[in-house]
């Protein structure tokens, strides 16, 4: 795990996490020439090629950033790994989305919304 990204993790709030960073995407001059997502997709289709395990390391670490956000028992729990891979997928669908659309207003309020809705869901507040 990049060392930096513990700064963003506060311990045992993974859904805290997630709003902490979506806001981190990159700014619209930043997207036009947003190079991780090429990267990305030379993994996934030239498994032989310098790229092959980019997206897979990708997807680890910023897994790895969302379990130090997790208290231990969480963590560790059946469902903690579904819990991280649940908020990374949001994450990954509003940044796709931001990078299509530019509307970072809409998008950053449905993130927060769904990262809201997981907070109440784990501290058992319907």
């Amino acid at each position: 795990m990049n060392p930096g990204h513990r700064a963003l993790a506060p311990s045992g709030d993974r859904p805290h996490t997630g709003n902490l960073l979506f806001p981190t995407a990159p700014s619209p001059l930043q997207r036009s020439g947003f190079g991780s997502g090429q990267a990305c997709a030379r993994s996934l289709v030239e498994p032989g090629s310098p790229w092959a395990g980019f997206t897979r390391g990708t997807v680890d670490d910023w897994l790895d950033v969302l379990a130090a956000c997790q208290p231990q028992p969480e963590r560790d729990a059946d469902d903690g790994v579904t819990r991280r891979t649940a908020t990374l997928a949001l994450l990954r669908s509003a940044l796709l989305g931001l990078l299509a659309t530019d509307d970072e207003p809409s998008l950053t309020a449905a993130v927060h919304q769904q990262l809201a809705l997981a907070r109440r869901e784990e501290h058992g507040v319907g």
